[in-house]
């Protein structure tokens, strides 16, 4: 094995961020990048053929040029919005949410042509939901909910291909990193001055932490 870089790639690209605050207490947020990526020039490794005997294979070529690069869907799109409403003399309402959606990637560098690899290392597209919710009060406590990936949408972030040999035979596994919906919940207290701030956190796992 050895590591090479691509001589020569191609990323085009556009962004744009918005931020409104149309009502006292309600921030809305959105912001939206495309990418359009493209090897140029690169001739490596064929990865689903090899030429030579059993543990003594040797590479074939393969022209690049063309490939997506790894990790970079066409569009990612975020939109967001949190509202703060007083409910009593002492004591604010929150609430907010964020859909994040993105298109669908690869998790590394194949061939435009090569239909193999672009399904087995795919990144589907994905559109996922979080939610929060709490009271703050006047006085710097603050209680908060949170949900994330709320629809619990089925997705993965990575996808990996492991090799082992054992007794002479490989045994090949495709690894994908999947994400899960997380629910959890906080309570802080900002001391202010100069008192440092504390909360504890906890998560549907059961997990605390001071911090």
């Amino acid at each position: 094995d050895a590591l090479q870089n691509v001589p020569k790639s191609e990323i085009k690209g556009a962004e744009v961020e918005l931020a409104f605050r149309p009502l006292d207490g309600l921030n809305l947020n959105f912001a939206a990048t495309y990418l359009d990526t493209k090897v140029k020039k690169y001739i490596g490794a064929n990865p689903n053929e090899f030429a030579g005997a059993f543990l003594s294979y040797s590479a074939i070529p393969l022209d690049y040029a063309g490939a997506k690069l790894p990790f970079a869907p066409k569009w990612q799109i975020n939109a967001a919005f949190d509202y703060t409403v007083p409910i009593s003399s002492k004591w604010n309402g929150m609430v907010g949410a964020v859909v994040s959606a993105q298109t669908k990637s690869i998790s590394g560098l194949y061939g435009a042509d090569d239909a193999i690899s672009q399904y087995v290392y795919r990144i589907n597209g994905r559109t996922l939901l979080d939610l929060t919710a709490g009271l703050k009060s006047n006085n710097g406590w603050k209680v908060m909910l949170w949900g994330k990936n709320v629809t619990n949408k089925y997705y993965w972030t990575n996808a990996t291909l492991s090799f082992d040999v054992e007794l002479l035979s490989f045994l090949t596994t495709l690894v994908r990193e999947r994400e899960e919906t997380i629910n959890g919940g906080k309570i802080t207290l900002d001391l202010r001055g100069d008192r440092s701030a504390g909360s504890v956190q906890a998560d549907k796992r059961g997990l605390g932490r001071a911090v």
